[in-house]
């Protein structure tokens, strides 16, 4: 020991140098123990009072190829293995730090390999982590590989082993929880690599989230935002990315194809229920477009080979008001408006119906409202006929208003719109024309409503023929029958109505009286 003045002696422990030849080498070692522990080896610098605590050097040799620097913990011949514990310095302020990196080279730096173990039973685990704190932030992990100079950036692999018991092991990622008020919880943020090649060259590094195939059920890929318990819960966004010179990348949403037995899987798109409020609305557009026409939506049922074709169901929400359903077809700016087109399905036998009709009500039923737009120069046609047929009778048209309990028959009125250039439009009527031999060509019937209310009371509603007013010259009125080209033209009966209890009808065929200034 040194005085009170002084420092205790320095020792060196070492071998001669050599000029032709290897240095001598240095051993340590306690001797082989029997029925007990070989004796350990222990390396302590001392403690200190003042300035930096004394350091403590291991370095291999230096040579044409350098020496390797190796730690061993000692064998478990019956039991556990001996333990390698490497720990920095305790301090007021900060813990030492611990840096285990491999050499610079001019050419290929060393590897790094971290890992535990292979095992009979089970591998070790492993645990990378930083320290917990009580008086701040804990630390960060950073893991990356070096920034490159003419090469590629060096990969990075996270796999979990392979296994052949049991389910297969998990990974997770989680982001850091927060107790603070108003604070926000860890992001995770996975981006892959960008490709800048400064001139434009180049394509962004793919992103897949792929579940594991299995050999009966492959695993599900769910993606949730996360939930908000005085608040809203998280968004989800799926975009794809810009492109600022071309195109914007394409977006595919469906389910794979089925296997030789099954059936394809189905899509649900919808928003979630409500207790207290509306639920949240779908919207499904394409983007306005500049220089180009916007893009279309289809939707379509796929075609089947057995039993009834998928049905399409477009159906508006139930309330207190049902919620309108509306088809409207594009604006035309620059020429005409887009049209809407509603076909049945085509058929081998019979093609398909189409039905439209407003729905049921305990009240007033909603009003039917078919009629072609209002234009500043020509209102559209309107065509009401059925399909033509090459072998059997056309369809019928048939058109009345309902039954009514309690009320009135629904009125039906036709009537041509007027006009204020040239004649006024026409109404014809035009039974159908048949050329089978000595067949009968269609009745025309107009007859006015009964009025029967079981007690003899009531009388037959009016018909009344009656041609236009006119300005200058009222219109005629002609009642003709038909010409017949082999045999007799057909006759003209005018007749008044029976009275079954009391007179019939009288009947009156006068001119009118004249104007002021005629005959």
């Amino acid at each position: 020991n040194s005085g009170s003045s002084g420092v205790s002696g320095g020792m060196t422990l070492g071998t001669g140098t050599t000029t032709n030849g290897a240095s001598g080498a240095i051993a340590m070692s306690t001797g082989t123990a029997s029925s007990g522990a070989g004796g350990a080896i222990t390396l302590t610098v001392g403690d200190g009072d003042n300035g930096a605590g004394g350091e403590m050097n291991l370095t291999a040799g230096k040579s044409v190829t350098g020496g390797a620097l190796r730690m061993t913990a000692g064998q478990g011949t019956g039991g556990s293995g001996g333990h390698v514990v490497m720990t920095s310095g305790e301090g007021t302020t900060a813990s030492g730090a611990v840096s285990i990196s491999s050499g610079e080279a001019s050419g290929v730096t060393g590897e790094m390999i971290v890992a535990t173990g292979s095992g009979a039973n089970v591998s070790g685990a492993m645990t990378l982590g930083t320290g917990t704190s009580t008086n701040g932030a804990t630390g960060s992990i950073s893991m990356s590989t070096g920034a490159a100079t003419s090469g590629a950036g060096g990969s990075m692999t996270l796999t979990v082993g392979e296994g052949d018991t049991g389910n297969g092991g998990a990974m997770t990622l989680t982001a850091g929880k927060t107790t603070e008020t108003s604070a926000v919880g860890g992001a995770v943020t996975i981006t892959a690599g960008e490709a800048d090649d400064s001139s434009s060259g180049g394509t962004g590094g793919a992103m897949s989230l792929t579940a594991g195939a299995g050999a009966a059920t492959g695993g599900d890929v769910t993606i949730k935002a996360g939930q908000g318990t005085t608040a809203d819960g998280g968004d989800v966004t799926l975009e794809t990315g810009v492109g600022s010179a071309t195109n914007s990348g394409a977006m595919s949403i469906q389910t794979a194809n089925s296997g030789s037995s099954g059936v394809s899987g189905g899509m649900t798109l919808g928003t979630g229920t409500t207790t207290n409020g509306a639920s949240g609305a779908i919207a499904m557009s394409t983007g306005t477009a500049s220089s180009g026409a916007g893009g279309a939506i289809t939707l379509t049922v796929g075609d089947g080979d057995n039993g009834a074709g998928g049905e399409m169901n477009l159906t508006a929400g139930k309330s207190v008001t049902g919620g309108a359903l509306r088809m409207t077809a594009g604006q035309g700016t620059g020429g005409s408006g887009g049209h809407v087109v509603m076909t049945s399905g085509e058929g081998t036998t019979a093609s398909g119906a189409v039905s439209i009709s407003s729905g049921e009500a305990s009240g007033v039923t909603g009003e039917m409202i078919v009629a072609t737009g209002s234009g500043a120069n020509v209102s559209g046609a309107m065509t009401l006929g059925t399909g033509t047929s090459t072998n059997g009778a056309t369809g019928s048209i048939s058109m009345s208003t309902g039954a009514a309990t309690s009320g009135a028959g629904g009125s039906m009125t036709l009537t041509v719109g007027e006009g204020d250039t040239g004649n006024g439009g026409a109404m014809t009527l035009t039974a159908g024309k048949t050329t089978e031999t000595s067949a009968v060509g269609g009745a025309v019937t107009i007859t006015a409503g009964e009025a029967d209310d079981s007690s003899s009371g009531g009388t037959g509603g009016a018909m009344s023929l009656t041609a236009g007013a006119g300005a200058a010259t009222g219109g005629d009125v002609t009642i003709k029958a038909g010409q017949g080209t082999t045999a007799d033209g057909g006759d003209v009966t005018l007749e008044t109505g029976v009275g079954s209890a009391t007179n019939s009808g009288a009947m009156s065929i006068q001119t009118a009286n004249s104007g002021s200034s005629g005959v």
